[in-house]
C-alpha cells in the first residue's frame, strides 16, 4: 500500500470533527511506528533495561521538574550534529517515558503479547 493510499484509508476511519493537529499527531505516531518496524527488522532494537537506563540521568526523581531543564540537559550529553528530527524524537521519548511511568502507577498494564497483537490488528496490511 503506498503512503496516499495508507492516509486515505486512515482518514476514512476518523471521525468527521478531527481537527488538523489530531491528524497531524496521528501521523506522527504511524511514522514513528513505521520506523520501529523498521528498527526492529533491522535487528536495531534495545532491551527495555538499556532504554532505562539510557534516559535515566532525565528521569531522575530529584531532577528539576521543568521540561525545558531536562530537554537543556539531554542537549548538552547529546552529540554536537544532532538533527531537530532527533532532537524532536528525543524529546518526545522523554514525555512518554513519563507519561508512561506515571500512567503504570494509576492503570491495568497489558503484556507484551497483548500490546503485541493489538499493534499487529491495528497496522495489518
Amino acid at each position: 500500500m503506498t503512503a496516499k493510499e495508507e492516509v486515505a484509508a486512515f482518514l476514512r476511519e476518523m471521525p468527521d470533527d478531527i481537527t488538523f493537529d489530531e491528524i497531524m499527531y496521528e501521523f506522527f505516531v504511524v511514522e514513528n511506528l513505521k520506523i520501529s518496524e523498521e528498527a526492529v527488522r533491522n535487528g536495531e532494537v534495545r532491551t527495555h533495561e538499556e532504554v532505562k537506563e539510557h534516559f535515566k540521568k532525565w528521569l531522575l526523581p530529584d531532577l528539576d521538574t521543568n521540561p525545558n531543564a531536562r530537554v537543556i540537559e539531554m542537549l548538552y550529553d547529546s552529540p554536537n550534529d544532532l538533527t531537530y528530527e532527533a532532537i524532536r524524537y528525543h524529546v518526545s521519548v522523554l514525555e512518554k517515558i513519563e507519561r508512561g511511568i506515571e500512567s503504570a502507577d494509576s492503570e491495568p498494564t497489558i503484556s507484551q503479547e497483548e500490546m503485541e497483537a493489538e499493534f499487529s490488528a491495528r497496522f495489518a496490511e
